[in-house]
């Protein structure tokens, strides 16, 4: 009877191990949501306003990655959410600013050629005080982004930030994918510990069994 119980402790355990393993070691594992909004919402430029009081022009370059983990924040982003924005974040509260009586002149260059701005009003984790707030634009995996910015009026430019990050327009679906990501991931690791208990356990009455029949042999 211990040693058919032992056996069905064993069973439990590996048949909860074994998935639960293989969900948390995957290649491309299942739950990214949160590392990989970390990397999304990061900055790939970042220029406080008063290094551009100088009136002089600021020139960065920038490679578009091409990762795994890429590929799956752009998916996560969605069709109407790809590309860059470029913005202006006030100091005081991080509000983004009207950009345009900002006087920054801003340009990226990419392998075939100058990239198209497009206005926009519409960033995430900021709150739109002004018609156009930022500029969007395009680029493609692996290539090589020029940047140069310069202010027209250095000397009229308030205390902030200039901003270049990928471009993200909504939460509602971020929020949803972080939570279930979170709500399966503790599911996954319970099951795992749960198994190793069930396995231990087994082992162990399977040990008591042993030394039981041994007592009783003697």
């Amino acid at each position: 009877m211990a040693t058919r119980l032992a056996r069905w402790l064993v069973v439990l355990g590996v048949v909860l191990i074994v998935p639960s393993a293989l969900a948390l070691t995957a290649a491309d594992p299942p739950f990214t949501v949160d590392d990989d909004l970390q990397a999304g919402f990061t900055p790939i430029v970042r220029v406080p306003l008063e290094g551009l009081r100088s009136g002089a022009t600021v020139r960065l370059s920038y490679v578009v990655p091409a990762s795994s983990q890429w590929a799956r924040i752009r998916r996560r982003q969605g069709p109407n959410n790809q590309g860059y924005v470029v913005l202006v974040a006030g100091a005081v509260r991080g509000e983004a600013l009207d950009f345009s009586p900002l006087g920054i002149e801003f340009s990226v260059v990419g392998s075939n050629g100058p990239l198209a701005l497009t206005p926009t009003r519409n960033i995430f984790l900021y709150d739109d005080f002004g018609a156009d707030i930022g500029r969007r634009f395009a680029a493609t995996e692996g290539d090589r982004l020029q940047f140069a910015i310069k202010a027209r009026n250095p000397e009229r430019l308030p205390d902030g930030e200039f901003l270049v990050q990928p471009y993200w327009a909504s939460q509602e679906r971020l929020l949803f994918e972080s939570d279930i990501d979170k709500a399966l991931k503790r599911l996954v690791t319970a099951a795992a510990r749960i198994g190793l208990i069930l396995l231990v356990a087994g082992a162990a009455v399977n040990a008591v069994a042993a030394i039981s029949g041994r007592v009783r042999s003697e």
